[in-house]
């Protein structure tokens, strides 16, 4: 509090206190009096109202018994009809009573002025089973159900003069609304019932309200406090909302003979209308008061101005220095008293303090957070660079030791190296990972310096800190980026090369080996084909966990990219142990995986590599189990091969393969040849099968079956397989030009290309751009295709079919032998494979097989080839047994283009032995 406020009130208090002690005392006497009056004139109301309730109960009370000794004669001699008037008789002049009821001794109605209601049972009423056990039985105020409005029910036993046996009770239903009548006329405090003056009647067992006139809206706490008010206490106090009432009670009682109604009688009136007289002195009183202490104020304030003004002027000028005017003076003029002095020493004060300031602000505005702590690290102060960094605040920190901002992740080698630094005077730097406030980590580059005092000895120590946390994230984003696969979050091809030199300079310094296990998932490519690129993302995902979870904490799952997975594992003893690893790989993908809503099972081919038999480098060993894996894939699916020198020679012959494959089509190393379609019974040339070939300048001539599994390897397949058929319908609108005969070729279509799902728009653009029909051409698909049953596969070779395009399966029996599913398809040739022609003349089994496949065929309206004659042996077996058509070389080799157009013009020449 200011001086000056203290010099006025110090006054005010000494001229007010004694004019506060003798109104107090009046205030009591007056009050006091004022209450005992108020309690007489209430308890005045509220005896009134009982009187007059009291009064108006008995009024029917009393006659209900008489009629209940009269009805003792009526129930014994007269019949029920004849009661009725007699019990009607109780209700003249008497309006409150609306019901009147004789109920037989156990509280059946018998007889009644509403008629509806006899018959009845009302024992269960409460004043029933007071009549019924001797005495006057009385109802609480409430709603009746026989008259629709409040009322109360009383009933009188009816028993017989001379043995005092129960006969029955009359029962009457009391309207309460003439007892509210009454009670308005009551007057309250001297006056009629308003807002000020009112009476409140509750039921004396329950607490509820009866009547309330006019409302005073009091709540339940209020009612609860008035209830608890003792008969006759004087008066008590209850609010209602802002107002506050003064209420009395009285209780109905008993009177001759008669039971007590039950209401308890409350006046109330507003507390204002009774103090009106007693607020007036108060008033008055108060008056006096406020204009003693005004004169009292005012002789105090010129008092305090002349006394206190010089201090203000002080008090003044430093709240402006400390606000940033450093500018700030007394402005009081010379003077030689003690307030001259004090704007000297302010003079020289301010001049330190703008020096300080400047310091203070370049500090506290810092970009980087500065923190001092004393010499036992307690923190002395914080910028607000800290505490926007840490999220603590200065008074959170201010006395705590910095390790409050300690992570765990920095080593207390780095603190230790920080102190002894530190103790030898010299400024230490470094990297701290701290944590904030609400958990989250950051990184902050630190210069950590000791402050000396005047004496030379450090006092305390200074840090300041750039937070350095987007740097770091970044660094680390950059080196995840370099290090690991984005898709399956698995280390990539360097951060696995990088662990398997590091499992090869272990096993080279303990003894052991370590191992590189190269994985392939199997047919990926195709489910990429048929199910999308997302339903293989989500496949290698899976297959990632499965493997991660799989190996040991101290082994490595990585993905190098496609289909393909490195596993290395460090500290093998025996070599043999990886026979037990790599089927626990397989049982992983033997197991199907969750992909498109769909089980899908693909299998996985494997080659593994050893330090130190298969190599000391770990680009060698990678290289030679991927020649292994290679090998493993071309002998089927889900297969293993351990690697050995003749496999890193087929591996390097297939990588150049591979590496041919990809520029061949545009350097036009392919070409087309056709093995002619015979049919047997005739003779004649009706068609041929399109075979490609390719012809390399480094490899030579490559044989299809070594080529085309690498191009469906590596998805050449499509491109090369459009090239086949737009060259196909090429080299027949050409035949056709030449006037040869009509002939169907036959082109080899991989499941790849059907998947693809742009073959049926190839073929119709190829045989459109020729002049071709669809029936010219014929698409022979692999048993492969039948095992993908496949709403998509379907689909496409309906498509096909509408164009028009015959449908043949090829090498028929060699590959799933799921002939139970040639009637899912409307294929309309099958192509009995060279393998089981070859020995059809000298093993019966292979014959037997053969007439079998006609057989079936024919069944299922197909058309016969049977490929790989080479005999006239053959050629009468398959001639006998229905066989439709031939091909072998029997009749020729496959031939270019031109060659074929040859033959088939000079095809009338010779039938080859079939027809003279």
């Amino acid at each position: 509090m200011r001086i000056r406020a203290k010099f006025v009130l110090s006054h005010l208090l000494a001229a007010l206190l004694p004019l506060a002690i003798m109104g107090g005392i009046a205030w009591t006497v007056v009050q006091k009096e004022s209450r005992a009056t108020v309690g007489n004139r209430l308890m005045e109301a509220s005896s009134d109202a009982t009187e007059t309730l009291v009064h108006d109960f008995a009024a029917i009370a009393t006659p209900l018994k008489a009629k209940a000794r009269q009805m003792a004669g009526v129930m014994t001699t007269q019949d029920r009809d004849a009661q009725i008037p007699v019990l009607a008789e109780l209700m003249t002049n008497r309006p409150a009573i609306a019901v009147v009821l004789l109920l037989g001794p156990e509280g059946q109605v018998v007889a009644g002025t509403r008629r509806e209601i006899v018959g009845q049972n009302l024992s269960g009423h409460p004043a029933v089973r007071m009549a019924r056990i001797g005495g006057f039985g009385r109802g609480p105020v409430e709603v009746q159900p026989y008259t629709g409005v409040a009322g109360f029910v009383l009933a009188a036993p009816v028993r017989d003069p001379a043995s005092d046996r129960l006969l029955g009770m009359v029962m009457t239903v009391v309207n309460w609304a003439p007892f509210e009548g009454k009670l308005a006329s009551v007057p309250v405090f001297g006056s009629g019932h308003d807002s000020g003056h009112r009476l409140l009647v509750t039921q004396k067992e329950t607490g509820a309200v009866l009547y309330e006139e006019p409302s005073a809206g009091l709540p339940g706490p209020a009612i609860s406090r008035l209830t608890g008010l003792e008969h006759n206490q004087q008066h008590i106090e209850v609010a209602a909302g802002e107002r506050v009432f003064l209420a009395s009670t009285n209780h109905t009682h008993e009177t001759l003979g008669l039971p007590d109604p039950g209401w308890v009688v409350y006046a109330l009136v507003d507390r204002e209308i009774v103090h009106v007289g007693v607020n007036g002195m108060r008033e008055l009183a108060l008056l006096v008061a406020l204009g003693a202490a005004g004169l009292t104020l005012l002789l105090g304030y010129v008092l305090a101005v002349h006394m206190v003004g010089p201090i203000q002027a002080v008090t003044g000028a430093f709240t402006r220095m400390a606000s940033g005017d450093l500018t700030a003076s007394l402005g009081i003029g010379q003077r030689d008293d003690e307030i001259g002095e004090m704007a000297k020493v302010l003079d020289i004060f301010r001049d330190n303090v703008i020096d300080m300031a400047k310091l203070s602000r370049a500090v506290e505005q810092s970009p980087a957070s500065v923190i001092i702590t004393d010499t036992t690290g307690a923190i002395e102060y914080v910028n607000a660079r800290f505490c926007e960094t840490t999220g603590y605040s200065a008074a959170e920190v201010i006395g705590q030791n910095p390790r409050l901002l300690k992570s765990g992740h920095t080593t207390d080698d780095q603190y230790r190296d920080m102190w002894q630094v530190l103790s030898t005077g010299r400024e230490w730097r470094g990297e701290f990972s701290n944590k904030r406030k609400d958990g989250s980590l950051y990184w902050e580059y630190a210069w950590i310096s000791a402050i000396r005092g005047a004496d030379g000895a450090v006092a305390s120590y200074l840090a300041v800190k750039e937070d350095i946390t987007a740097r770091k994230e970044y660094e680390e984003q950059l080196l995840r980026q370099a290090n690991y696969d984005p898709l399956t979050n698995l280390p990539n091809r360097l951060l696995a090369t990088d662990r398997l030199r590091q499992a090869i300079q272990r096993a080279q310094r303990h003894g052991g080996h370590a191992a590189a296990i190269l994985v392939d998932i199997d047919r990926l490519r195709t489910l990429n084909d048929t199910l999308g690129h997302d339903a293989g993302d989500e496949l290698l995902r899976q297959a990632a966990a499965r493997l991660s979870n799989a190996m040991r904490a101290e082994d490595t799952v990585a993905r190098l990219g496609g289909d393909e997975f490195l596993l290395v594992l460090t500290d093998i003893a025996d070599p043999l142990d990886l026979h037990h690893i790599t089927a626990k790989v397989g049982e992983i993908f033997a197991m199907p995986f969750l992909v498109a809503d769909r089980d899908v099972v693909l299998g996985a081919s494997m080659g593994v590599a050893i330090f130190p038999e298969d190599g000391d480098d770990p680009h060698v060993l990678v290289k030679n189990a991927d020649a292994a894996m290679y090998l493993a894939k071309e002998s089927g699916n889900n297969g293993l091969r351990f690697f050995t020198p003749e496999l890193h020679q087929r591996a390097s012959h297939r990588l150049a393969m591979e590496s041919g494959l990809r520029t061949a089509l545009a350097a036009g190393e392919f070409h087309m040849r056709y093995h002619p379609l015979v049919e047997a019974q005739s003779g004649l040339c009706t068609g041929a099968e399109a075979l490609i070939r390719w012809d390399s300048p480094e490899l030579g001539s490559v044989p299809p079956d070594l080529f085309i599994p690498i191009a469906e390897d590596t998805g050449l397949i499509v491109e090369i397989g459009e090239w086949v058929i737009r060259t196909v319908c090429a080299d027949m609108a050409r035949w056709t030009a030449m006037d040869l005969p009509t002939l169907r070729v036959a082109v080899n279509v991989s499941a790849l290309q059907l998947a693809d799902g742009r073959l049926a728009k190839v073929i119709t653009e190829s045989l459109n751009a020729n002049n071709l029909n669809a029936d010219r051409l014929e698409v022979e698909l692999t048993e492969r295709v039948l095992l993908d049953r496949d709403s998509d596969t379907l689909e496409r070779l309906n498509e096909l079919k509408a164009l028009g395009i015959r449908l043949s399966i090829d090498d028929f029996g060699t590959g799933y032998s799921a002939m139970s599913y040639l009637t899912a398809f409307e294929f309309d040739v099958l192509k009995i494979d060279r393998s089981f022609v070859m020995d059809i003349l000298t093993r019966r089994q292979d014959a037997d097989l053969a007439q079998a496949m006609i057989a079936m065929a024919h069944a299922l309206n197909l058309e016969v080839v049977a490929e790989g004659v080479e005999l006239e042996g053959q050629v009468e077996f398959m001639r006998e047994n229905g066989c439709e058509f031939l091909q072998g070389y029997y009749f020729c080799q496959p031939l270019r283009a031109d060659d074929f157009a040859k033959l088939r013009r000079d095809w009338g020449k010779t039938t080859f032995g079939l027809v003279a």
